[in-house]
């Protein structure tokens, strides 16, 4: 039997929050403090005493859904120190009752300084072509026969019919560095946080 309890969905959510997508296209760095002034101190267990009250989350715009969670807008701020003190944070004062426990979250909008450019895309398209030119010369060379090898035993599907070598590797090559990127963060000690931010992101 499992003997954990998993709230239903909310038919109704009295407080929804700030969050929307207006507020997030209204976030200015300059206006979004990176650090707070922490009052934490470790412990003799390479703990940090930490309680709600140590993070400002009231300032934190969030939206809580109907299936109880809460997303908070974490844009600009030190996620090292958010994760750090709300980790072992203890409820106190008005948060008595409530402890959050963090899943993971989203981080969006970062660009790949090492992604190629589209001259570079096709640069790395002409390598490719030029190493399988190689390759092929380099066979006969040897005596190597490639136009006889025997054709796979499994059956091709329609759809792939019409898909080369050369055009599969073109979408590879040009996938392979995205200039814009997201990324995701998840607790690997809530087992569904990794298909859930995975899934989200898709």
């Amino acid at each position: 039997n499992d003997s954990y309890y998993y709230p239903d969905c909310l038919d109704e959510v009295e407080d929804e929050g700030t969050l929307t997508v207006s507020s997030l296209l209204l976030d200015r760095q300059e206006y979004v403090p990176y650090s707070i002034n922490k009052t934490c101190t470790p412990t003799n267990r390479y703990l940090w005493e930490c309680t709600q009250l140590d993070y400002p989350m009231d300032e934190l715009l969030y939206q809580h859904g109907n299936t109880s969670d809460f997303i908070f807008d974490l844009s600009y701020r030190n996620l090292s120190e958010f994760r750090l003190v709300t980790h072992f944070a203890v409820p106190v004062g008005e948060y008595a009752n409530m402890s959050y426990f963090f899943t993971g979250g989203l981080s969006l909008g970062h660009e790949n300084p090492l992604a190629p450019s589209v001259d570079g895309v096709e640069m790395r398209k002409s390598g490719w072509r030029l190493l399988r030119d190689v390759m092929e010369s380099q066979a006969a060379v040897v005596g190597i026969d490639l136009s006889n090898l025997p054709a796979p035993s499994t059956q091709m599907p329609q759809f792939s019919s019409n898909i080369t070598m050369d055009s599969f590797m073109d979408k590879v090559i040009a996938a392979m560095d995205t200039k814009d990127s997201v990324k995701l963060w998840y607790n690997n000690k809530r087992w569904a946080s990794l298909p859930i931010y995975t899934n989200v992101l898709s």
